[in-house]
């Protein structure tokens, strides 16, 4: 995790890498739909807006969900190609960006504290 997201940022930023995330889970799961997609990918989409929701290994829901996007339009369960534009921006947007402090990515692969104690490690 440490290769994609190397800060998670705190703060005003944090909530809004939050407010990303929640926004492209819900668009993933199910606005914009003309047709209901086949049992096997909305699952897929479920669980991936899931992922994303919860923050969790975020790179990779975030390349799925760019995934399902495309499925659903060449599957033809989008309305049109103009309905995709905000959900694959979005989906690239928290891919590079990251999952930020308030996600289980920061919880599980966050940075530690690490305290080591000098004398332990002198030589004599």
């Amino acid at each position: 995790m440490k290769l994609f997201a190397s800060a998670f940022p705190r703060g005003a930023a944090g909530i809004g890498l939050l407010l990303l995330r929640a926004t492209t889970a819900y668009q993933l799961a199910g606005s914009g739909i003309a047709a209901p997609p086949p049992l096997a990918l909305a699952l897929a989409c479920g669980a991936t807006a899931l992922l994303l929701a919860t923050g969790f290994l975020t790179p990779l829901a975030a390349a799925s969900c760019l995934a399902c996007e495309l499925l659903c339009f060449a599957l033809g369960t989008a309305q049109d190609v103009g309905s995709l534009v905000d959900p694959i921006l979005c989906c690239l947007a928290v891919g590079l960006a990251g999952p930020g402090a308030y996600s289980l990515d920061a919880r599980l692969f966050g940075r530690r504290r690490v305290l080591a104690d000098i004398r332990t490690h002198r030589k004599h």
